[in-house]
């Protein structure tokens, strides 16, 4: 779900793109995808806090999540492609596999630890009550779990979404599961799709976009399949590939100018509407039809965010979403979800301060596995790569080409 992030430098003039449908030769960072990926985590946060009061928060701060992704994913790669000639699946896989891996390493080793300590505890295998009441779940229960997503990482056969994982606190492992098997896929397909024709990419990506949301139209059933539709990479990866169409489409000042300027921002604000709507929305109330509008609705509208957030970065938007605390969180929102659902689970039953202690104490884990894991190992993978600009590490959204002015660096 990552990709690098460094601080940004002194503003400079970008090098603009040779064409107008071509990336520019040099790639910055753009701050205000911290920001709306902050946002993203902060939904998701909010739904396992309150799960009874947002029931589709989860889906929708996920596809924000996925939209992001997906978009970045495919620009880098669509610019390796215009710059090189080629697309570099080793150095692709590696990049995604040093900006994953020692975090989520780092976090199922130190849980393995706990659940040796702990796991015969009731309060260490308390789930939060997502799909229903907490319960205890056994020490073989938890560190099955935890050694099971350890060993689908180490193989690269990252299939935990298939293993409906969920009944144990290392469940929410499941997005990066999706993520992983996107990444897999994607990568050595749009390759492809660039090599023989670009133009071919477009209308592949939307084909597949659209068996994604045939697969949820088919296996919604009235809602009794909502839980495979939930979790299955075929229905979840409408978002990650609406997102890969933005990124397909995506040049610098595409949504500004005479044609777009005026209408951009109201689809944008349009856009955020339906997806603060959505959090309230339960789909497995509607029929298929309409539930597979509204969940394909969703990753619509986050992708169009995404889009319209990486062409004007230095907009109302763009500045909001730069500001510091809202950044903090997106550059810390891989850690971040990685401990958060486990310290929920942890205080679920201890009220409201319980939870507020285990807000703070997945802030401070993050704070720590950014400083202690994330960044030195993109430093190391950065200087083996034969890099040599000061890197710090970020999530999906955070490394993007230049559009136009702000804070930034090259990527």
């Amino acid at each position: 779900m990552t990709l690098d992030l460094a601080p940004p430098r002194p503003r400079s003039a970008p090098d603009g793109p040779a064409h107008p449908g071509r990336l520019p030769r040099r790639f910055v960072h753009i701050r205000a995808l911290d920001g709306l990926r902050g946002v993203a985590f902060l939904v998701v946060l909010a739904y396992h806090l309150l799960p009874s009061r947002i029931p589709s928060g989860g889906r929708v701060g996920v596809d924000l999540f996925f939209a992001l992704s997906g978009f970045l994913i495919t620009v880098l790669l669509r610019s390796e492609r215009e710059k090189e000639g080629r697309v570099a699946l080793g150095r692709f896989l590696r990049r995604r596999a040093t900006r994953l891996f020692p975090a989520l390493l780092a976090f199922l080793a130190a849980y393995l630890l706990l659940t040796a300590l702990f796991g015969r505890d009731t309060w260490f295998g308390g789930v939060p009550g997502i799909l229903g009441p907490a319960h205890p779940v056994t020490m073989a229960q938890s560190a099955h779990a935890a050694a099971g997503s350890l060993s689908y990482t180490l193989n690269l056969a990252i299939i935990y979404n298939w293993t409906w994982g969920i009944g144990a606190p290392v469940g929410h492992l499941w997005s990066l599961a999706v993520e992983g098997q996107f990444y897999l896929v994607w990568g050595p397909l749009l390759g492809l799709l660039l090599l023989r024709r670009h133009r071919l990419a477009l209308p592949a990506t939307l084909l597949l976009a659209a068996a994604s949301v045939a697969a949820t139209a088919v296996l919604w059933r009235g809602g009794t399949g909502a839980g495979w539709v939930y979790f299955l990479s075929w229905t979840r990866a409408q978002a990650l590939l609406f997102g890969a169409l933005a990124g397909l489409l995506w040049r610098p000042g595409l949504l500004s100018g005479r044609r777009w300027g005026p209408l951009a921002p109201v689809l944008a604000a349009l856009a955020a509407v339906f997806l603060l709507a959505a959090v309230w929305v339960r789909p497995d109330h509607f029929s298929s039809p309409a539930a597979t509008a509204a969940i394909a609705g969703v990753g619509t509208a986050g992708a169009f965010l995404v889009l319209f957030v990486a062409s004007r970065p230095e907009g109302r938007v763009g500045r909001f979403l730069e500001a510091g605390w809202i950044g903090y969180v997106g550059r810390r929102s891989y850690a971040l979800y990685l401990w958060h659902f486990v310290f929920l689970a942890w205080f679920r039953n201890t009220g409201p301060l319980g939870l507020a202690l285990a807000v703070g104490l997945a802030f401070a884990t993050a704070e720590l596995s950014w400083r202690l894991v994330e960044q030195p190992a993109l430093r190391l993978g950065r200087s083996r790569a034969g890099r040599v600009d000061p890197v710090s590490p970020g999530d999906a959204a955070r490394a993007l080409p230049a559009g136009a002015g702000g804070p930034r660096r090259p990527a």
